[in-house]
């Protein structure tokens, strides 16, 4: 079971634009790279990948439909829809500023696989080390 296209939004930053090589040169996975400015694009325009203009203009509508709390958070949906797994990327943060000298557990990648071969994800949520994301709700003076 292969999806139809995986939508990759933050493509044009420092970690959405490893990951675009990632998805193109050694998955080999069709995916669309959600794009609010072209000039930031450079790197990635160069794999021939889809790009789609667009901005998430409501990031709270965003954090509260998929239940984000960190960033960097992944979520992936199965070809239904679904949740099929949430949570870091990799291990490369032991802790909150401590990193690890390199990365030992692929989370992202193993859920991926499971899904892609039509299986279950062994561990569809893992614990995310990383930012806050502060809503805008929670930035309003009473």
């Amino acid at each position: 079971m292969t999806p139809t296209k995986i939508l990759l939004t933050g493509a044009t930053g420092f970690i959405g634009t490893r990951l675009c090589e990632r998805l193109k040169l050694h998955w080999r996975l069709p995916y669309r790279a959600l794009v609010r400015n072209y000039t930031h694009a450079t790197r990635i325009a160069r794999l021939d990948s889809e790009m789609i203009p667009g901005d998430l203009t409501n990031v709270d509508a965003l954090v509260k439909a998929l239940g984000a709390t960190k960033t960097p958070q992944a979520f992936l949906l199965g070809p239904d829809g679904k949740p099929r797994y949430q949570g870091r990327i990799n291990n490369l943060y032991a802790d909150y500023g401590q990193r690890r000298q390199s990365v030992t557990q692929h989370d992202l990648r193993h859920a991926l696989d499971a899904v892609l071969a039509g299986k279950p994800v062994s561990q569809p949520v893992t614990e995310v080390i990383g930012c806050h994301i502060q809503t805008t709700s929670e930035t309003k003076q009473p």
